[in-house]
């Protein structure tokens, strides 16, 4: 199932991944409750439905922007 652009869902043996593709073109799978991604797509905020990801996991599912990049993104360091 897709979420979005991005991400799609994919049931495993053991549950429901998460399937990012991110900006830089890597792959990154994330454990996801299914009922918690309906209820996100019901519009409920993110770090509510699904508040075992870390930011940087949920920020990865909702942009496509690993955490690593988005920290340098907007990080105030003048050297980026």
């Amino acid at each position: 199932m897709k979420i979005n652009d991005h991400t799609t869902l994919e049931e495993t043996p053991s549950g429901y991944m998460a399937v990012v593709t991110d900006i830089k073109g890597r792959t990154h799978r994330i454990r996801v409750n299914l009922d918690d991604v309906i209820r996100w797509k019901s519009g409920e905020l993110i770090q509510r439905a699904m508040p075992y990801l870390t930011p940087d996991q949920r920020e990865l599912i909702l942009t496509g922007i690993p955490g690593d990049l988005y920290d340098r993104m907007f990080s105030d360091d003048d050297k980026i």
